[in-house]
């Protein structure tokens, strides 16, 4: 199994956990830097076009790198997007010398600390999982 699958595999198992646990979660998505969705889950949210969200997920993460690495000297780490009716959050993700982007959306009931915790909590898990297919 290659570490898109294993990273899929992981994501779906998980993600259906934390849509339960955090209903507020409306969208979780899992993509490669270059714009290709690795997985994706919807927590009762509109269809969206997955080539579409790869896009965009690609699109953030490369400007939030470019300001992290070339403005401010560090890593990337998160990425807010906030909206009138919810936020949307990236991060990288690196799994077997590979770059990934996580990105999940969640309505306006949760608030940005509790998101941010969610996502950190999210990606850990994932490689840690990834790590045991």
């Amino acid at each position: 199994m290659n570490s898109s699958e294993q990273l899929n595999s992981a994501c779906q198992l998980l993600g259906k956990a934390y849509c339960k646990k955090y209903p507020d979660i409306e969208l979780i998505a899992l993509a490669t830097t270059d714009g290709f969705i690795i997985s994706h889950l919807s927590n009762g949210i509109k269809p969206i076009e997955m080539d579409k969200l790869a896009a965009a997920v690609s699109t953030f993460f490369s400007v939030g790198d470019a300001v992290s690495r070339q403005i401010l000297g560090k890593n990337f780490d998160l990425t807010f997007i906030e909206t009138q009716a919810g936020n949307f959050v990236l991060t990288a993700l690196h799994f077997q010398d590979k770059d990934f982007v996580l990105a999940i959306s969640a309505n306006i009931n949760m608030n940005i600390a509790n998101f941010r915790h969610v996502i950190k909590r999210f990606a850990n898990d994932i490689l840690e999982n990834a790590n045991r297919i």
